[in-house]
């Protein structure tokens, strides 16, 4: 009997190969075993995803339509349709679609996953990659499954492969993987990876349980049980959207089950339930969440502030979007953003990443000392600003990074939307540094709350360890991050994660 299918594609696939599509589909349909319907609907068991366009959808905000890569790239993936569209590739491609949909009959539509569900790990790809990293450690092996290949080297903790990992998420779902593992030898490495770019294991591994999840909670897991996150992904290098930050926003300071994170967040529990495993995977769960309590509530939809949330995150989200002429002049209040910490973290350049105008700056020359690793330093602030869609500006100040302006950093934090603090590792004295910075802007941490950026460790090879240590001795819970200001998507991202405590009512309490 012919099943019915929906197919749909990404909001960036050129219109005329959608159209294309449209009609390939009245022919190719008579000779398929099913039938194919081209829809708009988020619903869809297909989606066609343009993975040469850069805004394209990421692959887990539809997390049950299994995706077709659309690509001008020649490619070994099964899963990828070349450009443009032909008669022949989606005719083979669609009857091997409704092959694997007839073997995995439970991925058929996107229904609403069972609270029972559990993820059986040794059936997924994840699995077996997680035991063969575990039995070779500090080896190098390759995976070979569906005709591709994933070079995995366990002492550098980084994966090589031909392909962008998002091509791979059709691989990840799949059940019952019969991949390939063998060894390499150093000399047969460096031949075959030289030229293949590289991914951090830990963004693989992210990325498999996200994909592979479905909406399956791992098997020691249930839906009821307290989750609490003892550190935050490194979201500079692993994909997210910012539905994504305000679930572990709640992970992370407050104690709570998937089931209450559903009521309060109003997000899918399939996706939330994917987050959750792709955490445990990384280690970032607390074995032993600290005591339950009270959780506060998203503040309603029409409120001022999470509406100015809103806009913020969509204007940094969308930079380019042309903005009505600033009105800073009838606001009732100034909204800023500040950026504190270290000489040299890159407060400057922070700003210069989300500023409309160039950054206003008050330099100086530096001290002896702050010479051998900088010219000037700023001496009272720096200035930017960008304008909300509605007109709205938002300033960004930098406070002076030496202790003898310190009676600025308290001037330019007071009544500040956000603060976001930036410590050099490859200063020698980073660790007092933070101490300094935690210790100076406590009061306004403790009522408002920070993040933290660490900056240079591309360049020192250092972890969070140290800092994560400063943290918890002074009892403060703050998303931490190693950051590289000169990349745009660092910048936004912290100012993303500082957003999301603002869309919390800490008046009211979840009952």
């Amino acid at each position: 009997m012919a099943t019915n299918y929906s197919i749909t594609t990404d909001k960036n696939v050129n219109p005329k190969e959608h159209l294309k599509l449209s009609l390939l589909l009245r022919v190719i349909n008579t000779k398929l075993d099913d039938n194919w319907q081209l829809t708009d609907n988020n619903d869809a068991n297909v989606i066609i995803i343009d993975v040469d366009n850069k805004t394209s959808t990421h692959h887990y905000q539809n997390s049950h339509a299994f995706p077709i890569y659309f690509s001008e790239t020649k490619t070994d993936n099964p899963w990828c349709l070349a450009k443009p569209i032909r008669h022949g590739d989606l005719l083979e491609l669609l009857q091997k679609v409704s092959e694997h949909f007839a073997k995995n009959s439970s991925k058929k539509t996107k229904a609403f996953v069972s609270k029972q569900a559990r993820l059986n790990l040794e059936q997924k790809l994840l699995g077996q990659l997680l035991q063969h990293i575990i039995q070779h450690a500090g080896k190098k092996f390759v995976v070979s499954c569906q005709n591709v290949q994933l070079y995995i080297d366990t002492k550098k903790q980084r994966c090589y492969c031909a392909d962008n990992l998002d091509l791979f998420t059709p691989i990840f779902r799949l059940n019952t993987v019969n991949a390939n593992f063998s060894i390499m030898q150093p000399f047969e490495w460096q031949k075959v990876t030289e030229n293949l770019p590289s991914y951090s294991l830990d963004s693989l591994l992210w990325q498999m349980a996200l994909s592979g999840s479905q909406g399956q909670l791992l098997d020691e897991y249930t839906i009821d049980q307290v989750f609490q996150l003892k550190q935050w992904p490194d979201f500079a290098n692993l994909p997210y959207d910012y539905a994504m930050i305000k679930i572990l926003y709640y992970l992370f300071h407050y104690p709570c089950s998937i089931r209450e994170l559903v009521d309060i967040t109003k997000i899918a529990q399939t996706e939330i339930i994917d987050f959750i495993n792709a955490c445990a995977i990384l280690g970032l769960l607390h074995q032993k969440p600290s005591a339950k309590q009270y959780l506060p509530i998203l503040l309603s939809k029409a409120s001022p502030m999470r509406s100015l949330v809103s806009k913020i995150v969509s204007r940094l989200k969308n930079p380019e979007k042309q903005a009505k002429e600033s009105q800073a002049s009838k606001q009732n209040q100034e909204v800023k953003i500040v950026f504190a910490g270290s000489p040299c973290a890159g407060k400057t350049t922070a700003i210069a990443q989300i500023s409309e105008i160039p950054p206003v700056t008050t330099e100086a020359l530096g001290t002896d000392e702050l010479k051998q690793r900088k010219q000037t330093t700023t001496v009272a602030m720096d200035y930017g600003e960008f304008i909300l869609e509605d007109g709205q500006s938002i300033h960004i100040y930098g406070t002076p990074g030496q202790q003898r302006f310190q009676h600025m950093w308290h001037i330019l934090v007071k009544g500040a939307l956000g603060l976001i603090i930036l410590v050099d590792d490859s200063s020698q004295e980073a660790e007092q540094d933070i101490h300094l910075y935690l210790d100076e802007f406590a009061d306004y941490i403790k009522d408002n709350g920070a993040v933290v950026g660490i900056t240079h460790t591309d360049e020192t090879g250092n972890t969070l360890e140290k800092y994560l240590d400063v943290l918890h001795e002074k009892h403060l819970y703050l998303p931490m991050f190693a950051v590289d200001v000169r990349e745009r998507d660092h910048v936004v991202m912290m100012v993303e994660v500082m957003l999301s405590r603002l869309e919390l009512d800490l008046t009211k309490l979840a009952e």
